[in-house]
């Protein structure tokens, strides 16, 4: 773990900036293979040492790490339950020993078999942030299902899963505000091509009213996460590399009014109306 930290630390002006100058970042701790076989792996004796270390050298960053173990196991082709929340449990236990380290639960929509997130959830104690990724990855599809398997829709962001991002995070965001918990949520964006108008289009769309509600709707999401890297074996390219789009996000961001820019400490935020009693309504 301290030359893969070394290592983003070169590659990364802005991870160096956030892990040497007290920023916050986020790590995905993953289980490979995504399965029973991956948990067994951290579960197994031979893996405390690697484990020991690697929260060691997180814990000697400057920054505050939110540390997430796996990515959305509920949604893995085989992965038992029990067997996953006593992984986390070990490291979080484990992380314990350092201040700067919160652990993140990764909260997914999509679910195989009929398994549900909550199914994977180690407890309140053992966690501190509710991890949730979204990916719009499709077309111009209205608000309709595209196949007739609407799980196909929301694993790959098309129908009403791409109409609508917000629609597959409110499980998910309710389950964060009843348990008490902040929510960290990933947005990704499979760019369409520049000649490709209307897809721009609905995917401006969609990235504005993102940014416009996501707080809004939600005011317990407390960390926002742009996943901007190219998946070549999906032929995704990065947002910054549509014009439109990029604008698009920036604009958004910058209208919100809730968003921290670099080096700010404080900002505005919402409040959900029922909270503001009935001189106000």
């Amino acid at each position: 773990m301290e030359e893969e930290l070394r290592a983003l630390k070169n590659a990364s002006a802005r991870f160096r900036r956030g892990a040497e100058e007290g920023g916050v970042v986020l790590l995905v701790w993953e289980l490979t293979p995504e399965s029973t076989a991956g948990v067994e792996k951290a579960l197994s004796p031979s893996a405390e040492r690697y484990i020991e270390e690697s929260l060691r050298a997180m814990g000697r960053l400057e920054a505050d790490v939110l540390l997430q173990v796996g990515t959305g196991p509920n949604g893995w082709n085989s992965c038992d339950p029990e067997r996953y929340v006593q992984a986390f449990r070990k490291v979080a236990l484990a992380a314990q020993d350092y201040d700067n380290i919160q652990m993140v639960f990764p909260a997914s929509d999509v679910g195989s078999r009929g398994a549900t997130f909550e199914d994977y959830y180690p407890g309140d104690v053992y966690v501190d942030w509710i991890g949730v990724s979204v990916s719009r990855q499709g077309g111009t599809e209205g608000y309709s299902f595209s196949d007739p398997d609407w799980q196909e829709d929301a694993y790959r962001g098309e129908g009403v899963y791409a109409a609508d991002p917000l629609v597959r995070m409110t499980s998910c965001l309710s389950f964060a505000r009843e348990h008490g918990k902040p929510a960290a949520v990933t947005f990704r964006v499979g760019p369409p091509s520049e000649e490709d108008r209307d897809g721009q289009r609905t995917a401006a769309d969609q990235i504005s009213r993102f940014y416009a509600c996501l707080t809004m709707r939600w005011p317990q999401v407390k960390a926002v996460l742009f996943d901007d890297s190219p998946t070549p074996e999906s032929g995704t390219r990065p947002l910054s590399d549509v014009s439109a789009l990029s604008q698009a996000y920036r604009a958004a961001v910058a209208a919100n009014g809730t968003y921290l820019d670099q080096g700010e400490r404080g900002t505005a935020s919402w409040v959900p109306l029922e909270e503001l009693g009935e001189a106000h309504n």
